[in-house]
């Protein structure tokens, strides 16, 4: 199993090689700011267009 910081920069990598602008909310960005919070999921929120996220879903499929 992939650590939580493997598996979101591997995302993080295609969003940003698909060109979808993003931002990291929720608890993980709260912990970087300085306010710990004891859930460890990951929120992440895009804004893209159906030929920008066609792209990111063809390189999750490629990945397998």
């Amino acid at each position: 199993m992939k650590s939580q910081h493997t598996f979101l920069a591997d995302i993080l990598s295609l969003v940003s090689a698909a060109g979808i602008p993003y931002m990291i909310t929720g608890s993980l960005a709260s912990t970087f700011y300085g306010r710990p919070r004891t859930t460890q999921d990951i929120d992440l929120v895009i804004e893209a267009d159906a030929k920008r996220l066609d792209a990111f879903v063809t390189a999750v499929r490629q990945r397998g």
